[in-house]
C-alpha cells in the first residue's frame, strides 16, 4: 500500500500547486501568506510520534490539518499495519487529494483566460 500513499501525496501535492501557482499569478503576496500557514500547519502534524502525545484541546487542530490527513496512511503503513485500522484513513487521505486536484484544476480552468491577460 505504500506506493498508493505516495501516489495520493502526489495527487494532493499537484491539486495544491495548481490552485496556489494560479492564484500567485493575481496576489504576488502569497508566497509570504503560504510561508506563514505551511509552518503552522508543520508543526500542527505529528510525524514521529502518536497522536496521543498530543494534548487533547489541540488534537481537533491537529485531525483536521490536511498534512496530517496525509500523513496518517504513511504512519499506518510503516508503523503498526493493520488492515482494519488503515481502510478509513486511506479513504479520507484518497478524497482530500482528489478533492484539492479538482478544486485546483477547475480553478485553473476558470481563470485561464485572466491568466494568459496578465501575463
Amino acid at each position: 500500500l505504500l506506493p498508493l500513499a505516495v501516489l495520493n501525496l502526489l495527487i494532493f501535492n499537484m491539486g495544491v500547486s495548481i490552485f496556489l501557482s494560479t492564484t500567485h499569478v493575481f496576489f504576488r503576496d502569497t508566497q509570504y501568506i503560504l510561508n506563514f500557514i505551511n509552518g503552522l500547519m508543520y508543526l500542527l502534524t505529528p510525524i514521529f510520534y502518536p497522536i496521543e502525545m498530543v494534548p487533547s484541546w489541540a488534537r481537533m487542530f491537529v485531525e483536521i490539518n490536511p498534512y496530517y490527513i496525509m500523513i496518517r496512511p504513511f504512519q499506518l503503513i510503516l508503523n503498526n499495519f493493520s488492515d482494519s485500522s488503515i481502510t478509513v484513513p486511506f479513504i479520507i487521505s484518497t478524497v482530500l487529494s482528489l478533492g484539492c486536484l479538482i478544486m485546483g484544476y477547475t480553478f485553473w480552468q476558470k481563470m485561464r483566460d485572466e491568466i494568459y491577460a496578465v501575463l
